[in-house]
């Protein structure tokens, strides 16, 4: 890792998971973007994030035809 200001973080979940990385930057950019990860795994998580609003349609009545 080339520069300075490297941080290292290790975000755990779900027990034994977790994710390990390192983001160049000061403490509270890094402290920041990290949150901000965390926020989209737990609507991942939830299963908010992503989801479609399905609308149901009315059915159309079969229409019979006279002979």
């Amino acid at each position: 890792m080339e520069g300075s200001d490297w941080n290292r973080y290790v975000i755990a979940f779900r027990g034994s998971n977790c994710i390990q990385g390192c983001r160049q930057g000061h403490l509270s950019a890094v402290t920041g973007a990290v949150e901000e990860i965390v926020a989209q795994l737990n609507e991942r998580y939830r299963g908010k994030r992503g989801r479609v609003h399905l609308v149901p349609t009315p059915k159309k009545k079969p229409t019979t035809q006279k002979p």
